[in-house]
């Protein structure tokens, strides 16, 4: 997944890592390629479940950074289709 910017282009590759991309020269961000990171992801969410559950520790992610991201997929939804900016909505 490409992000384009303003300034650079942000790419996302699952198999490589993270890159940021400068009047044609890409450049890997140190530390953003994590191999089998999807059973490493699982296993981190299920982790933290448990110790939610188990030892009343807090969550690493609440419902309010969940609404916030929603609010910014949504944002991003509505600017390319309506090829404007769109503010990023308030989480209630």
């Amino acid at each position: 997944m490409d992000l384009v910017c303003e300034q650079a282009t942000l790419r996302i590759d699952m198999d490589r890592g993270t890159m940021l991309g400068r009047d044609t020269v890409w450049t890997d961000l140190p530390g953003s390629f994590e191999p089998n990171w999807m059973h490493a992801a699982l296993v981190r969410e299920w982790s933290a479940m448990r110790d939610s559950i188990a030892d009343d520790k807090p969550v690493p992610v609440d419902g309010a950074y969940g609404r916030k991201i929603i609010a910014i997929i949504e944002a991003a939804f509505a600017s390319n289709e309506s090829r404007r900016e769109h503010e990023i909505a308030d989480a209630p």
